[in-house]
């Protein structure tokens, strides 16, 4: 996962992966931009809550957890969870199953008290398993997801295209030229 602004501008998210690419050393961390500390974990659009995934258990379950002093930690998942990610309006909380084959959903109120609903299997797509430093898929603006799916993802195994196209604006200005 790339370093992201958290609301308001005065935090960074962003991955720490140590040189031994250990995936159980690698922590998702919170730079305070005003005061240069920094705090674990995937903080809710109000800014009030973090998710997390941990393996203390001995298997990634996803965890929240008041934000920024923590306390009232609540396991999320119950099936095991990578990549927490929250919905932009903070009221969903996604994860990836461990295997990469599902997204699951909570639906949350994260207000001034943090009550989540039952975890829900959102859609299932072959994606790639997160580790260490990633995240396979964001959530657009408009609340859509964006997947980079595996290479596992058809029956033959076989690599699926990613195409990328850059200067799109540019080549749509070419075709339908403005009058």
């Amino acid at each position: 996962m790339g370093p992201e602004f958290l609301p308001g501008g005065e935090a960074v998210l962003y991955t720490i992966t140590p040189a031994t690419g250990s995936i159980q050393s690698a922590q998702i961390a919170v730079l305070d931009l005003r005061t240069g500390t920094s705090n674990h974990g995937a903080v809710s659009p109000n800014g009030r809550w973090v998710a997390y995934n941990s393996n203390a258990s001995g298997r990634y379950e996803i965890s929240v957890e008041r934000y920024p002093e923590l306390g009232n930690r609540q396991r999320i998942s119950s099936g095991g969870g990578r990549a927490p990610i929250w919905s932009r309006n903070g009221r969903e909380l996604f994860f990836s199953s461990l295997d990469g084959r599902q997204m699951l959903a909570v639906p949350v109120d994260s207000g001034t008290t943090f009550v989540p609903g039952r975890q829900q299997v959102w859609f299932e797509f072959a994606m790639q398993v997160p580790t260490a430093g990633t995240r396979p898929y964001d959530i657009t603006p408009d609340g859509r997801f964006m997947i980079i799916p595996s290479a596992q993802a058809d029956a033959g195994g076989t690599a699926q295209n990613l195409i990328v196209v850059q200067n799109w604006t540019e080549e749509l200005k070419r075709l339908v030229p403005v009058k």
